[in-house]
């Protein structure tokens, strides 16, 4: 039964995943790409107002 309950998870995950690729494939590039840097550019933002501020994990962000 512990299989099972294992095997319908994945299966789900499986599922949920697959939808999350078609959706992501309709998107053209460069909006998944610009979102991708506006991320880095917000983690390197905090990486710098932390105190004291992390210039190692800011510059590699």
């Amino acid at each position: 039964m512990e299989n099972e309950t294992s095997n319908t998870q994945v299966d789900t995950a499986r599922e949920a995943m697959e939808d999350v690729r078609r959706q992501l494939a309709e998107v053209p590039a460069s909006v998944v790409v610009a979102n991708h840097v506006m991320g880095l550019y917000e983690l390197a933002a905090i990486h710098l107002s932390a105190i004291p501020p992390d210039l190692t994990q800011a510059v590699l962000a």
